[in-house]
């Protein structure tokens, strides 16, 4: 996998979230994936995608505004990058900057999402 791939996955990542298809964001998943949240509270595939297909969680925004690093070996890679996202989750509106890192393992032949955390989130600056 290059550099481009990494950042390609990313990207598709994150604009597949804010066109709201969670399903098709599945298929980057690692069946065994461990999410964290900014709470420290991780989840799994199923519970992430639970959370997604609720009515507790209503997004409206999510963009790629920055990678950080990008660095890969022969079957793991490290991506640090920042996350644009607003969106309504409970009732309350959020309009974050968040950093987030993912690691991509290689199975089979084919790269996927192992470990993403997001961070505790900034609102962004306004100019």
């Amino acid at each position: 996998m290059s550099i481009l791939e990494v950042r390609d996955l990313i990207q598709q990542m994150t604009r597949l979230m804010g066109e709201r298809d969670f399903t098709s964001i599945l298929d980057l998943m690692h069946d065994d994936i461990t999410i964290v949240r900014p709470s420290g509270n991780h989840l799994n595939k199923d519970e992430w995608f639970g959370i997604f297909m609720s009515d507790d969680i209503e997004i409206k925004h999510n963009k790629l505004v920055n990678i950080g690093k990008i660095e890969i070996s022969v079957d793991f890679a490290y991506i640090h990058y920042t996350v644009h996202s607003v969106f309504n989750y409970k009732g309350i509106d959020n309009n974050n900057m968040s950093t987030c890192v993912a690691i991509l393992k290689k199975t089979e032949g084919l790269w996927k999402i192992t470990y993403l955390q997001r961070s505790c989130t900034t609102k962004p600056k306004l100019n």
